[in-house]
């Protein structure tokens, strides 16, 4: 009878070491790993203008520039503008444009005042407000801003001799600054005065 009581009391462990196991079993669970993945933040930008043709717009847009016949009394299209394009971070963005010695005195441009700032001398910051310096957000699709200028006129005594219509340009520079708490505007400003000008 003793072999009986010890044999029905480790039937009834086991069953209950099964039961107990089994219910162990239905209470775990392991999650999927998590992994983080970073990357850099970025800016990324084009500047271009119309294309000009015998000192006429014709369709599409250059990256490289134009090249104009200038003459007294002159007013050429000119007009360059910055796009940010899509998933570029926070940013400053800053736009030169310096004419050489050949033809400084003799050209200006019309600046777009309302959403341009200037910073320094041929140094433009751009705005919404038309006075202060504004940020460009970070936006999924590409960012236009409006052109610095849109026509270049030339005095009406612009007579250059060969030597100076060699050396005749205006440069036209651009540049995005990110934009966060410790990178201030006078920071980027003193970036674009460095890279600019």
């Amino acid at each position: 009878m003793n072999k009986k009581i010890v044999f029905v009391a480790a039937c009834i462990s086991a069953a209950a070491a099964v039961s107990v196991g089994t219910t162990l079993a239905w209470l775990t669970s392991q999650s999927d790993t998590l992994v983080n993945t970073f990357t850099v933040g970025k800016i990324t930008m084009k500047l271009d203008e119309a294309n000009v043709s015998d000192n006429a717009v014709i369709s599409g847009r250059t990256e490289s520039g134009n090249t104009y016949r200038i003459y007294d009394s002159a007013v050429l299209p000119k007009d360059p503008t910055v796009t940010i394009h899509s998933e570029s971070e926070d940013c400053y963005v800053f736009m030169s444009s310096v004419p050489t010695d050949a033809v400084d005195g003799i050209v200006s441009m019309n600046i777009d005042t309302e959403h341009w700032l200037e910073a320094d001398e041929n140094l433009y910051v751009y705005t919404q407000d038309g006075e202060t310096p504004s940020i460009v957000t970070y936006s999924t699709e590409d960012t236009v801003l409006p052109a610095l200028f849109t026509q270049i006129s030339f005095a009406d005594d612009c007579h250059l001799s060969e030597a100076d219509m060699s050396n005749a340009n205006i440069t036209v520079k651009a540049l995005a600054y990110q934009s966060t708490s410790d990178k201030t505007y006078d920071a980027a400003l003193t970036e674009a005065k460095a890279k600019l000008l």
